[in-house]
């Protein structure tokens, strides 16, 4: 919890440089404030770097995008994305948690079979797992792989940290892994958002070439009760708003390839 511990300290440092002030101190806290804002966003906020970069978008001069799915797999919901998927002859990648792969091998299965991508979203989505020490998050990310390989014979190339927090631990804990960090350009807001027309113009009013779209096809928390009805109403509406405008869905992989 260092990343925490230096938030806490310094925002307390902060405002005594405030009650304290002369010139030089309120000079100080200004600084000092910048930098907690800074420190702040560029942990919770995964397009601001912080020492390092995740992927947060694709080549913008390929009419591309990537459809990615977080939070599966979902033994409903996500059965009903690859469906979707399948009509529109359109491929995706899945951020999956592997407790949650176990417990529905043959989506996962199908995933694979019918061309999707998978990426890793750690072993039980801790919602702060990127402010825990290095070797915790390695643990936590290893054994998520381990479970994906197991069911499909296959390696995770990239891993997006849950909430998308990320600090110089979670880097060195994806890199010791051999993973890239991803993240995401464009949200649909659909962990909150439950009208489908609503879900589908968050996402094609800001789209681009080269986005990457983050959409959920389960709950971020094992065996809570999850409603992606909306999201799969939405996926019809975004899949042909995105062919109205020239953009063609593929995986993180085609969308990173050169």
């Amino acid at each position: 919890m260092f990343y925490i511990i230096v938030l806490i300290f310094g925002t307390i440092a902060y405002l005594l440089l405030f009650i304290y002030a002369t010139p030089t101190t309120v000079a100080v806290g200004i600084v000092l404030f910048f930098f907690l804002l800074w420190f702040s966003l560029s942990i919770f906020v995964v397009q601001v770097p912080f020492f390092y970069s995740a992927k947060t978008k694709g080549d913008s001069r390929r009419p591309k995008v990537a459809l990615t799915f977080d939070d599966g797999p979902h033994p409903k919901y996500t059965s009903m994305v690859l469906d979707i998927l399948k009509e529109n002859d359109v491929k995706a990648t899945f951020f999956l948690v592997g407790n949650k792969t176990q417990e529905n091998v043959a989506v996962v299965q199908r995933m694979v079979k019918e061309g999707h991508q998978i990426g890793n979203h750690s072993m039980s989505h801790t919602h702060l797992l990127s402010l825990q020490r290095e070797r915790y998050q390695t643990e936590e990310i290893g054994e998520c792989q381990t479970a994906i390989f197991d069911l499909t014979g296959l390696s995770p190339l990239y891993y997006r940290p849950p909430m998308g927090y990320k600090t110089p631990s979670t880097l060195k804990a994806a890199k010791k892994l051999g993973l890239t960090i991803v993240g995401w350009d464009i949200k649909g807001w659909d962990v909150f958002q439950t009208d489908p027309v609503k879900i589908a113009s968050s996402v094609l009013n800001k789209v681009k070439r080269g986005s990457i779209i983050l959409l959920h096809d389960s709950s971020s928390v094992k065996g809570k009760s999850t409603d992606r009805a909306p999201t799969i109403d939405a996926l019809s509406i975004i899949l042909s708003g995105l062919k109205d405008r020239g953009l063609k869905p593929v995986t993180l992989k085609e969308l990173f390839a050169f």
